[in-house]
């Protein structure tokens, strides 16, 4: 940690949850035993070895050892039984249970406005120069945690890991988001029905048939004597399926996220928890869609605009355009999971800073779990073309499978985007 002699100390903080009988959290185990239990948030944790005073700040070396282990130690220090400690000769079975470790800094220090992956000593009237991670890791993990990118191979790893372990608390949202798309489906054939007067049925007759030809004279005749009907009421249905699309997309959206962050930070939401919490996210998520699809329609105007009155700016707009698009695209990923699960404050702008210097790491990892999941839609897909079936049936079940398929592989990216988005230090309103 980057802390000068005369910073703040920066402890852990630590609350209990529930009873303890027994012995103290602080008589587990060997590690443990650094750990005092204090009983309510900002306390400094205590150097317990060695019989000092309770209440007495801990050595810089005892502080650093605690912010190694102790999420490791917490973890399983659920039932167990204690053995005899050199200090402790003597304990009693306990049952213990022992809350997170609090995401909430200790007084005076904030989330530095420069660098989102570590707090900042204010002392009142500036920013001082003493830093600290927002975030310890378990030992043997330092490759990766908040403010660093694991490695490829390791965030491949850790996706189909979570997605194996968090697959039954995604399931309700992804259900949701699928049965969203059926209705989709199923309204815009009503819509399209109505448009065409009844006749989408006899259409698709004719073109389904093995020996359709559009040239031919009575095929000609059909078509040029068909009407549609235009009349608003007619488009209710294709309003309705787009808005449960976009609804279920952004339950998804927000129940993956914070499955996942969950899991990274050691925790567990079952998917109704997840699904409850989600529902309230969705206006703020379809705020943010709404402003990405401004900003990508001005970005789209800009462009024909100069192409029209000026078409030499094309050769500086269009790269410029191509550049912006990635950026932005990475940039509105971060955003997405931001307004997912973290305060009420600008999605897009936090974005921006999370990627502030670790950009093309971020790029690339997003394009390698672009690729991945790309090509394994495209390996489904070219499953079924390969068979070749044009029976009614089999073009259902292959329209329906291939929906299923995309809607895994939409979890799976979301939870590949959790991951970036904690590795880069992305905070929520709960520290989950």
């Amino acid at each position: 940690m980057d802390l000068a002699v005369d910073a703040p100390p920066f402890g852990l903080d630590i609350h209990p949850i529930g009873e303890l009988r027994g012995a103290r959290a602080a008589e587990i185990d060997a590690h443990a035993a650094l750990i005092e239990q204090l009983g309510s948030p900002g306390h400094r944790a205590l150097d317990r070895c060695g019989h000092r005073e309770v209440g007495q700040r801990i050595r810089r070396s005892i502080d650093d050892a605690v912010q190694t282990h102790c999420r490791c130690v917490i973890r399983h220090a659920r039932q167990c039984r204690t053995t005899p400690l050199p200090s402790h000769p003597v304990l009693r079975s306990v049952r213990v249970r022992v809350a997170r470790v609090s995401d909430l800094p200790p007084a005076d220090w904030y989330t530095d406005p420069e660098d989102e992956s570590q707090y900042r000593y204010w002392d009142g009237s500036t920013w001082t120069e003493h830093r600290a991670p927002r975030h310890s890791q378990p030992d043997g993990e330092t490759e990766s945690g908040p403010g660093q990118l694991r490695r490829p191979g390791r965030l491949i790893a850790e996706m189909l890991s979570m997605t194996r372990r968090r697959w039954r608390s995604c399931a309700t949202a992804a259900l949701i988001y699928l049965a969203a798309q059926v209705a989709m489906v199923v309204l815009l054939l009503i819509a399209g029905n109505d448009i065409l007067m009844g006749e989408l049925g006899e259409i698709w007759d004719r073109v389904s048939d093995p020996n359709f030809d559009p040239e031919a004279p009575e095929q000609t005749a059909y078509f040029e004597s068909l009407e549609v009907d235009l009349s608003l009421v007619n488009f209710v249905p294709i309003v309705l399926g787009i808005v449960a699309v976009w609804v279920g997309s952004n339950v998804l959206q927000a129940a993956v996220t914070r499955v996942a962050l969950n899991d990274l930070r050691g925790r567990t939401l079952t998917g109704s928890d997840a699904l409850r919490r989600a529902i309230g996210r969705v206006p703020r998520l379809m705020g943010l869609d709404l402003q990405v699809a401004a900003i990508f329609l001005i970005a789209v105007v800009a462009v024909i605009v100069g192409a029209v009155f000026a078409p030499v700016l094309l050769i500086p707009l269009i790269p410029a355009f191509i550049v912006g698009a990635v950026y932005f695209t990475v940039v509105m990923s971060l955003a997405f999971a931001y307004a997912s699960v973290g305060p009420a404050t600008p999605s897009l702008a936090y974005g921006a800073r999370l990627v502030r210097g670790r950009f093309w790491g971020t790029l690339g990892r997003m394009l390698l779990i672009f690729v991945v999941l790309t090509a394994v839609t495209l390996a489904v897909g070219l499953v079924f073309t390969l068979a070749g079936s044009s029976a009614l049936t089999f073009q259902l079940v292959s329209q329906l499978v291939q929906t299923v398929v995309g809607t895994a592989v939409t979890v799976v990216g979301m939870i590949a985007v959790a991951i970036i988005y904690h590795d880069l230090g992305g905070e929520s309103d709960e520290g989950a």
